[in-house]
């Protein structure tokens, strides 16, 4: 069934558990924010990014600033 309503996606991933107990929190954001918005080099330089093996200009995590990043992820570009 396609998510085509806000509701039934939020529905979706508010249910969602893992055997493991990791459970989901969502809450829908109505806000309006800018796009395109850009950034020069010393801006980009203070974002605490990891980037994944993976296409890593797609897969990323960004940390908290000050979050001590963790090397040993499976995700981890070394």
């Amino acid at each position: 069934m396609p998510l085509r309503a806000l509701v039934t996606m939020l529905k979706y991933t508010r249910t969602t558990a893992t055997q493991t107990g990791l459970e989901v929190c969502a809450r829908l954001n109505r806000k309006q924010y800018r796009t395109r918005r850009k950034i020069d080099d010393a801006q980009m330089a203070q974002i605490n990014i990891r980037r994944h093996k993976v296409l890593p200009e797609w897969n990323y995590t960004i940390y908290p600033t000050g979050c001590v990043r963790n090397s040993n992820s499976p995700f981890a570009q070394k």
